[in-house]
């Protein structure tokens, strides 16, 4: 898997990218962006708050997510999500420690 500095190389000092590292980054930014989707619809999201999430490249070849406007629902259930997400993990380093 290349980083997206090694995606992001330009063609002899131009901004335009190669082919193969804009599909690179366009994939990886595509497959992110689904598993966001996926990820909120499985919180209870609907159709409507994750058919815009979306992977975009820069003209420079940095790969991004799209995600646009939430509802407030949807953004309520992801808050809480990565917030159990969080707590998680503390306690499971406490447990170690």
């Amino acid at each position: 898997m290349t980083t997206d500095t090694e995606a992001a190389q330009p063609v002899r000092g131009s901004l335009v990218l190669e082919m193969s590292a804009y599909k690179d980054a366009k994939g990886r930014a595509d497959e992110t962006a689904r598993l966001l989707r996926e990820a909120l619809t499985s919180l209870g999201a609907r159709e409507s708050d994750v058919r815009n999430i979306r992977g975009t490249v820069t003209s420079s070849g940095y790969a991004h997510v799209v995600v646009g406007t939430l509802s407030l629902y949807a953004a309520d259930r992801l808050t809480d999500a990565l917030i159990a997400g969080q707590l998680r993990e503390r306690k499971a380093q406490q447990t170690v420690s």
